[in-house]
């Protein structure tokens, strides 16, 4: 009888810590902790929180006497270019379960990813890679997710670009045409790319304004209008920019030209834009 004892006892000891494949199980993508999935056609927008998870099956069971598990994981996440978006994540799950009521348990893995408001679109991907460390296994996978943003096109030097006119701060759309009225306000937006990177994806970017007269002479100028300058983990590859000129109801009538002289003080780069517009009764 004692000997039937120590092989049941045995025969319970091997199922608990028996092995099956290490593998990477109900990946999900949500907007938000918890919440229901997101489909990759959907995606999530530039600036927004992508919620991922994903459970671990097949790790080794813990023996009766110490009842642990330890697992490893490595997460990371890149942009369509290959370029890492935030730092990646490391971490262990070192827990104890019980053989019996645990059967079934399965260790879940979250990670809370902002995306950069000036992120590019495309295909995100995120990279696992799962190690049992108690039954020397290791299980890895990548899995995509859409991101949507404007389209951006890359820059080999500074440059102005998608300069408009808009007739409020808020408008989200320029004018058609840029035409004002004496007494108006004339908001500018435009964005500068292609500038160079320090270390760190430090950047040190400003710009300045003049605007000229109809009989082409300087009516307002301010060389240092604005700068920006600062570092992140994910490259700022474009910077948007915004400003205001208030019209006199005494200014003459017809067609100026704002002039927006860009310095890239990392890379010792310039550029300037012109950009017309007129006033009229």
């Amino acid at each position: 009888m004692r000997f039937i004892l120590l092989a049941a006892a045995a025969v319970c000891l091997a199922e608990a810590q028996k092995v099956g494949p290490l593998s990477i199980q109900n990946v999900q993508f949500s907007d938000s902790e918890d919440g229901p999935p997101v489909s990759r056609a959907e995606g999530f927008s530039a600036g927004g929180t992508v919620y991922f998870s994903f459970q671990i099956a097949g790790y080794r069971r813990p023996a009766e006497e110490d009842g642990k598990i330890s697992i490893a994981y490595e997460l990371e996440v890149k942009d369509p270019a290959g370029v890492p978006v935030i730092e990646p994540k490391s971490d262990k799950i070192v827990t104890t379960l019980d053989p019996e009521e645990d059967k079934k348990w399965m260790p879940k893995v979250r990670w809370t990813i902002p995306l950069p408001a000036y992120a590019f679109p495309g295909m995100f991907r995120i990279s696992v890679r799962v190690t049992d460390l108690l039954a020397k296994a290791e299980t890895s996978g990548n899995f995509d997710f859409r991101v949507n943003a404007p389209e951006i096109p890359p820059a080999d030097a500074l440059v102005i670009r998608n300069v408009g006119f808009y007739r409020a701060e808020s408008d989200k759309h320029p004018v058609p045409t840029a035409s004002y009225h004496p007494g108006d306000q004339v908001w500018i937006r435009f964005e500068m790319a292609g500038y160079t990177f320090g270390e760190k994806n430090q950047f040190d970017v400003g710009y300045g304004i003049t605007v000229l007269r109809p009989d082409g002479q300087a009516s307002f100028s301010q060389p240092d209008a604005a700068e920006e300058k600062g570092q992140s983990f994910y490259p700022r590859r474009y910077l948007p920019a915004a400003f205001s000129l208030s019209l006199p109801k005494d200014i003459a009538l017809g067609q100026y030209t704002v002039i927006i002289s860009a310095h890239d003080k990392v890379g010792k780069q310039t550029a300037e834009s012109r950009a017309p517009f007129t006033v009229e009764r």
